[in-house]
């Protein structure tokens, strides 16, 4: 059942382009649900009778005369079987058109016209229900699967006789749930939408991402076009086009006619694509293609939506520099875009880079301070500060696998070492929690109690801990320019730090809401994290699926010490991130927390209350939809 959900979601996925808008929210739903079917097999096998339900212990309206003896969590999964096979005859009969076999030919990814035309008066499940009672349902078999599997793997965890009875309580509450949700999903039904003219139908498909194309030359930006998007075939091999112009097709005639610039821009093999850190959001195509002057160039991209701006980067930025990266490996390449971890061989990816041209001219020495010991280097010819991705890490959210420090490298002139085995190169960890000073007075920027990695030209390697890191500067404004690079990279750090786990911590439960509210923050189509770090000290994160707002609490003790007819307490400190139009992120502090965490519905409470009992327990956490 995960390939087959897995696969009708991939069918969605590739008929996007002419999909209405009604069938992202079915995509992301149905990977949800192959997630959740693939670890149920991977922890439960077919041995569905590890957890048994007495249907004696089931309200009335749920015993029926064929549920004789022992009721497993077997009726759960035809259910959704059911659901998947009739959805799965949906797609074959209206499934995206594949690319045809003739390279000659234009590739097609659209749905068949008929459903594109009629989508709101087909049977969308067993019941003759739409799309919203679809949807509804697929959430209620991910969430039943997701808290059945949570019990099991407690079960197995715990082995103490005494959290049995719990445990069977909590398999009964969730069979309850599931079975009144499951009978509410199939009752509801909504008038068929009356017949609309087909040029309007698509309208409402997903609209393509648009933003601002740039060409970066000397410190100044060209505009090329105010309205691209990419090219439906960037990724093909030999593709020689990565842009369209949109302009002319907008509804905003100061935008201007077409700009034929941007659409000769290509990928060139040694392309490779980064973020900026900063205030707003850009990225960077280095070393891309201008094939009206044959020459390599660098591009800028800006002005994506805000809501767009995670899947600008998963579908665009992130694969491209993945294939970029493993390609320079494989050729024995190893610069400051991609190279091989020392510490674990994985490759690592350039995935943001602070601008500090010009910068190292203006810095006349370095001094590294442990204690009482000090040393100074001086003659810098080369600055750089930088944060990578780790590839190669299995089941991570591609943002997730950002290092949680990033890199100041320091390089010093070779020509004036003395002696064999001096410092050609100082790499300083910087970090979200870093400590920086700027002494205007003395024209320098002091960086606090960090880690330095020295090297020389034979590649042996010198640590420091704990050093504080005095960089001297010809002016102050030169001090204020570099301290303002740094804390913009530490405040990249923090947003990220915020957003996902840390290195040192354990997800416990992830859950799904349609909404959370609370006094703080309205987040929509959110996902809730329970986090355990070393310490074991507990942090709830809730994200929107856009990563447009992002709050992050260091959980109280108290949390989990309400008892289940009281509200916990998430009064404890709290940072919330919002992403304005234009990339700028907002950063707020509630050292307080606020009062009240709440859903758009009583379901999603209860699901909520049983999750937090499941963390009392001990139990590892996976995906849970609410509804």
């Amino acid at each position: 059942m995960a390939k087959i959900a897995r696969s009708i979601a991939h069918a969605f996925t590739k008929g996007r382009k002419s999909a209405p808008a009604e069938f992202r929210e079915l995509e992301n739903q149905l990977y949800s649900l192959s997630a959740a079917l693939a670890a149920f097999k991977d922890i439960c096998g077919h041995d569905f009778a590890a957890v048994t339900i007495d249907p004696a212990h089931l309200p009335a309206r749920f015993q029926t005369e064929d549920q004789d003896g022992v009721y497993t969590v077997s009726q759960m999964l035809d259910s959704c079987r059911e659901t998947l096979k009739h959805l799965e005859k949906i797609v074959q009969e209206y499934g995206p058109v594949t690319a045809p076999t003739d390279p000659s030919m234009p590739r097609l990814r659209r749905w068949n016209t008929d459903l594109v035309r009629n989508y709101k008066k087909i049977a969308w499940t067993t019941e003759a229900g739409d799309l919203a009672t679809l949807r509804s349902q697929l959430m209620v078999h991910t969430n039943s699967l997701d808290l059945v599997l949570g019990i099991i793997m407690s079960s197995r965890t715990l082995r103490i006789e005494d959290s049995l009875k719990e445990h069977s309580d909590m398999v009964k509450d969730i069979h309850t749930w599931w079975a009144q949700n499951i009978r509410d999903a199939a009752n509801v039904r909504t008038e068929p939408a009356p017949e609309r003219d087909q040029s309007l139908v698509f309208q409402s498909a997903v609209r393509p991402l648009s933003f601002e194309v740039h060409l970066s030359s000397n410190d100044s930006f060209q505009l090329l076009c105010a309205q691209a998007c990419l090219h439906d075939d960037w990724k093909d091999m030999g593709a020689v086009q990565i842009f369209v112009c949109k302009c002319s097709q907008t509804e905003t005639p100061s935008l201007g006619p077409r700009h034929p610039r941007v659409e000769k821009i290509a990928l060139s093999p040694l392309c490779f694509p980064f973020r900026q850190a900063g205030d707003s959001t850009s990225w960077t195509l280095f070393k891309a293609l201008d094939k009206s002057t044959n020459q390599m160039v660098s591009i800028t991209i800006q002005n994506v939506a805000a809501s767009d701006i995670v899947e600008f980067e998963t579908s665009f930025i992130q694969p491209l520099a993945e294939v970029r990266a493993g390609d320079m490996v494989l050729n024995g390449l190893s610069n400051q875009l991609a190279h091989l971890s020392i510490s674990n061989g994985r490759i690592r990816a350039l995935n943001l880079h602070s601008d500090l041209k010009g910068l190292h001219r203006l810095i006349t020495s370095v001094t590294f301070q442990v204690g009482h010991r000090s040393l100074s280097q001086s003659h810098v010819n080369g600055l750089s500060l930088v944060n990578y991705r780790e590839l190669g890490q299995q089941n991570v959210h591609p943002v997730d696998s950002a290092l949680d420090h990033a890199e100041l490298s320091i390089y010093y002139d070779s020509q004036d070492m003395t002696k064999t085995g001096d410092i050609t190169k100082t790499i300083v960890h910087l970090n979200q929690a870093s400590i920086l000073k700027a002494d205007e007075s003395n024209a320098c920027v002091i960086i606090e109690g960090v880690e330095c990695v020295g090297s020389n030209q034979d590649m042996q390697l010198h640590r420091l801990e704990k050093a504080d890191v005095t960089l001297q500067v010809t002016s102050q404004e030169g001090a204020k320019t570099l301290h303002q690079k740094l804390k913009d990279m530490r405040r990249e750090l923090l947003i990220t730090s915020l957003q996902y786990p840390r290195p040192d911590e354990t997800v416990v439960l992830h859950l799904q809401a349609t909404e959370v509210q609370c006094e703080v923050a309205i987040i929509s189509d959110a996902e809730l994290l329970i986090t355990r770090s070393q310490q074991n000290k507990h942090r709830l994160i809730v994200t929107s699926r856009n990563r447009c707002t992002v709050l992050s609490q260091i959980l109280p003790d108290t949390f989990f010490t309400a008892p289940p007819t009281h509200s916990p307490s998430f009064s404890s400190p709290t940072w919330v991130v919002q992403l304005q139009d234009g990339g700028k992120r907002e950063v707020s502090y509630y050292p307080n927390g606020f009062r009240f965490l709440s859903f758009q519905s009583p379901n999603a409470e209860r699901m909520f209350e049983l999750g937090r009992t499941a963390v009392i327990g001990g139990t590892p956490g996976r995906a849970l939809s609410l509804e």
